[in-house]
């Protein structure tokens, strides 16, 4: 067998015309037109029809890469990105049909509103698809409303977690890209999981948001769609960077963190039971996760980058009475998600659903070492 039909490569591409052979299909089989207004009406237009597979991922030419395990990465890559475009745009496609049917029964332009329960199948079916490509949101877990310190104090010993929702702060309030270049440059950053960490007040605001340009700019051409080329700039790229730090610096995310932080040590009458103080000997560097995949913004699904955005702030918690003894510590990790969409389904500004946005409050007791 010559060598280039050989290994895992050519499995790859095999699966790739093989997805890519299912989804035109669903366009290239002639049917019979049905009735305007019939009971299986449904509004695609060509331009729909030519967006699908204009949007469809190409393959890369064999000398692309000389490492044949990174051309297979790529390839990996891009058979992932044309399986999750393809399945964002037929879900988009038939949300549409089924408003369009509803809009057409409420105008008297057809008898029947339901959607088709083929339709409805397939559409649960994409979207319980795409769901488990999306990282999970931790399910809200509110404290209970403690009466006493001593109630908590004994709950937080045992070791316990809480999850809030996080509320958008008014970062814009504070100066926006100004403040967050000042929080950046006072920080570090982890990007990727990857280190060292970026030390801000060592390399500046604008070689962070050239080090997360540069990792958009290598997924994207490794996930390679020829739509994109014209869409995806620099400019669009700076913009998503510059939109990430501003979700993770520490005016977003430590505020979130103290005011969920202050809601888990509150007593049943709001009053604090426990003040919390940070604690910078434990800091943590903010970590931004690039990648390319699905989002939901509402019953909406989008496909493009995504940055997960992270940043844990570290406190001592003491009794209003007593600064001297620390009666617990705990962590507070603010967790967030955006998208910059590169599925050509709309506006590729950036998306951000304010139900991606937790924070997860973790109590313990002191550690002695650090007494």
């Amino acid at each position: 067998m010559p060598p280039e039909y050989s290994g895992s490569s050519w499995l790859l591409k095999l699966e790739f015309l093989r997805v890519l052979s299912a989804k035109m299909a669903l366009v290239a089989t002639p049917k019979t037109p049905p009735p305007l207004g019939g009971e299986n009406y449904v509004v695609v237009t060509i331009e729909e029809v030519e967006l699908s597979l204009n949007a469809v991922v190409a393959l890369p030419s064999d000398d692309e890469d000389d490492d044949a395990g990174a051309a297979d990465a790529a390839l990996e890559a891009r058979v992932a990105a044309t399986q999750q475009v393809a399945d964002v745009q037929e879900l988009w496609m038939l949300e549409r049909s089924a408003t369009a049917r509803r809009d057409a029964a409420s105008f008297g332009g057809s008898s029947e509103a339901d959607v088709p329960e083929d339709d409805e199948l397939r559409r649960n079916q994409l979207r319980a698809s795409l769901i488990t490509r999306q990282a999970p949101c931790p399910a809200l877990h509110p404290p209970p409303a403690f009466a006493t310190t001593a109630e908590l104090v004994a709950r937080g010993e045992r070791g316990v977690s809480y999850t809030h929702a996080a509320e958008a702060r008014a970062t814009a309030r504070d100066g926006g890209e100004a403040q967050s270049r000042r929080d950046v440059e006072r920080d570090r950053l982890l990007l990727d999981g990857r280190g060292p960490a970026l030390e801000g007040g060592r390399v500046g605001y604008d070689r962070v948001v050239a080090a997360l340009v540069a990792a958009q700019r290598t997924l994207v051409r490794r996930a390679d769609a020829a739509a994109w080329r014209g869409v995806v700039d620099d400019a669009a790229l700076e913009a998503f960077a510059k939109a990430a730090l501003v979700a993770v610096n520490r005016t977003e995310s430590g505020g979130a963190a103290l005011d969920a932080v202050v809601a888990t040590v509150a007593g049943a009458d709001g009053a604090k039971l426990l003040v919390p103080v940070p604690d910078s000997r434990r800091a943590e560097p903010l970590r931004v996760h690039l990648d390319l995949g699905p989002y939901a913004s509402g019953r909406t699904w989008r496909w493009g980058l995504r940055a997960r955005v992270e940043g844990t702030t570290f406190y001592r918690l003491f009794a209003p009475d007593d600064f001297d003894a620390e009666r617990l510590q705990c962590a507070a990790r603010y967790a967030n998600a955006l998208l910059l969409p590169l599925d050509g389904l709309g506006a590729e500004a950036v998306v951000r659903d304010a139900s991606h946005a937790n924070v997860v409050v973790a109590l313990e007791p002191p550690d002695p070492k650090q007494a």
